[in-house]
């Protein structure tokens, strides 16, 4: 599932693609960024985005693209003529984009790369009175955070998984500093996999001397009887 975060102008545009897995997990795979180009007027050819998705659609099997509705009309279009299901999604009508994002963050279902401008964006986010989420600052952007949140919420809502939470989540879980990046999260999981495998054998090993422990207090009695 993708969700794309169109820009022209000054701004980023961003595309994420995240899935599902049979374990439960949801797994962003990869996140694509194209940059105003100074060349062309510092902006962003939205042909070659349009191109990027036919692509993907080539090698993955993809459910759903959706768009936050800034000039995206054209791009839908197309797509769905081409035989890509594609329609409009706004993560800034409301919260439940972000919601979702926070719930899988604190029940440790979702598995991602680290990547230092998607944490900036996340960490500059902040909920206005309204209860809609925007940025921190007039300085703060939230392209890529958008496109991450966008897709994780395709995923999760054609799966019927979870519902909506205001919890915050914790970014570290997220993205440990010291996994590097793979194509399908494997790391990620592999290191998840070993600490509870460390945490399985340290409860064996309380165990074990528990059992040990009483042995020889039992010995020590029947000795002193």
């Amino acid at each position: 599932y993708i969700h794309v975060d169109l820009a022209v102008t000054h701004n980023r545009a961003a595309l994420c693609l995240s899935h599902q897995e049979e374990d439960g997990l949801i797994y962003v795979d990869f996140i694509k960024i194209w940059e105003p180009e100074p060349s062309v007027g510092r902006e962003i050819n939205l042909d070659d985005i349009e191109q990027y998705i036919k692509e993907l659609s080539k090698k993955y099997p993809i459910g759903t693209v959706s768009f936050d509705g800034f000039q995206s009309a054209s791009i839908i279009q197309r797509l769905n003529t081409f035989g890509v299901k594609a329609e409009v999604r706004s993560v800034d009508r409301n919260s439940e984009a972000y919601d979702t994002l926070k719930e899988l963050l604190n029940t440790r279902r979702l598995v991602g790369h680290h990547n230092n401008l998607l944490v900036k964006e996340l960490l500059g986010l902040r909920r206005n009175k309204s209860g809609k989420i925007v940025p921190s600052s007039n300085n703060s952007l939230k392209d890529i955070a958008d496109s991450v949140a966008g897709s994780i919420r395709l995923s999760v809502k054609e799966q019927m998984l979870v519902g909506s939470s205001i919890q915050v989540g914790e970014l570290n879980e997220l993205f440990p500093p010291n996994i590097s990046p793979s194509t399908n999260g494997n790391m990620a999981i592999k290191a998840i996999k070993i600490k509870n495998l460390i945490y399985f054998k340290l409860f064996i090993l309380f165990i074990s001397f528990f059992v040990v422990s009483s042995t020889v207090k039992l010995l020590v009695f029947n000795l002193i009887l």
